[in-house]
C-alpha cells in the first residue's frame, strides 16, 4: 500500500512539473468595451503571462495564462475565431480583454538550450481598442526575448496583420520596476 501511495505522489509531482497549474486562470469581461486578443509564444518551455493594475508591475499581480509551443498536459485551448491562426494549439489563447484603459502584462519565458536554461521577461503596457482583434506574440531568441502587438483586421483579399508596437526585455526607465517582479522567487 505504501508503494502505491509513493507512486501516486510521484506521478502528481511529475504532472505538476510537466504541466504546472491550469493553462488559463484569467477571467474575461463578459460586457462593456472589449477587444479580442490572442496571446502567443514560440517557446517549447512554459511561458507565463501575468497582469498588473499599474505599469510599474506592483499592484494586484494576476497570472492570466500559461502557454507552451508543444504538448501541455493541462492545456485548455481557447479560440475566439481571430484570423491568421498559425500556432500549436497550446501555444496561444484567445480571450476578451477590457478596452476601457491600458493593460499591463508581463510575459515570463524560458527556453532550454543544451544544458542551459535561459529565462527572460517582457513587460508591456498597451491600450486595446474596442471591437478590434489583436495578437500579442512573445518570442525568445536565447538569451533575449521580445513581444510584439499586432492588429489583425479583415480585408478585401483576406485578413491583414499590422505591427502596432514592439517591446523588448531591455530595462528602460518605464520598465525598471517590473524587473523586480521578474527577479522574485516563486513556486511556479
Amino acid at each position: 500500500m505504501k508503494m502505491q501511495n509513493i507512486h501516486t505522489i510521484a506521478c502528481a509531482v511529475s504532472l505538476i512539473m510537466l504541466g504546472g497549474c491550469a493553462s488559463r486562470s484569467y477571467v474575461e469581461p463578459t460586457q462593456g468595451d472589449r477587444a479580442r486578443v490572442r496571446f502567443s509564444t514560440n517557446t517549447t518551455d512554459i511561458t507565463l503571462l501575468r497582469a498588473y493594475d499599474d505599469s510599474a508591475c506592483t499592484t494586484n499581480e494576476q497570472e492570466w495564462m500559461r502557454l507552451r509551443n508543444g504538448v501541455y498536459l493541462v492545456a485548455r485551448p481557447q479560440r475566439l475565431g481571430i484570423a491568421l491562426w498559425s500556432h500549436h494549439q497550446n501555444a496561444a489563447q484567445e480571450v476578451y480583454v477590457g478596452s476601457d484603459k491600458p493593460k499591463t502584462v508581463m510575459f515570463f519565458g524560458s527556453e532550454t538550450v543544451g544544458q542551459m536554461v535561459y529565462s527572460c521577461a517582457v513587460p508591456l503596457t498597451y491600450k486595446f481598442e474596442k471591437d478590434r482583434d489583436y495578437e500579442v506574440a512573445f518570442a525568445m531568441t536565447s538569451p533575449s526575448c521580445h513581444a510584439t502587438v499586432y492588429e489583425i483586421a479583415p480585408g478585401v483579399e483576406g485578413a491583414t496583420r499590422t505591427q502596432m508596437k514592439s517591446f523588448t526585455s531591455q530595462t528602460t526607465p518605464e520598465t525598471a520596476y517590473c524587473l523586480e517582479q521578474f527577479k522574485k522567487k516563486r513556486l511556479y
